[in-house]
């Protein structure tokens, strides 16, 4: 049995990032336009106004807390095909921690009529978009053997 990882697989860990942040973008731009005339203000419920930017912030550490986590779970002689699954699956925790409060940002927005919610959405997005998977951050994330590396550079 062959451990070697098929061409696909990054970019398909990389489909599916790009779809879930295209989704954000998506949900962020049609709360803004369907709104009609939202507000830009700071006078809005202050439950809103401390929440969001604190689930926000807890998004962000809980993903880079388990992202970590399960990086390191990760046993040094795994082979390179569990270190790429291991690695999807850091990913999609991470980013499912930066988009669930984009969600309630822009649930935010509809609640209050107050746009200055989807700024919270946008940070959001330039976050998942800072953190797209890309080799060279996999190969910071794990301990890869000259063999792994060249496997990852073919790929």
């Amino acid at each position: 049995m062959d451990n070697t990882p098929s061409k696909n697989t990054f970019k398909t860990i990389q489909i599916i990032y790009m779809a879930l942040l295209s989704g954000v973008l998506i949900f962020t731009i049609l709360g803004y336009t369907l709104l009609g005339n939202p507000t830009f203000s700071l006078d809005a419920d202050i439950t809103f106004l401390v929440a969001i930017p604190v689930v926000a912030l807890a998004g962000y550490m809980l993903g880079n807390l388990v992202f970590s986590s399960l990086v390191n779970k990760t046993v040094t002689n795994s082979t390179l095909t569990s270190k790429l699954t291991r690695y999807q699956s850091a990913i999609l925790v991470r980013v499912a921690c930066l988009e669930a409060p984009a969600f309630l940002a822009i649930a935010a927005t509809f609640i209050t009529n107050n746009a200055v919610f989807l700024l919270i959405s946008l940070l959001m997005l330039v976050l998942m978009y800072m953190q797209f998977p890309s080799k060279e951050k996999f190969k910071n994330a794990f301990t890869l053997d000259m063999q792994e590396k060249s496997a990852l550079d073919k790929l």
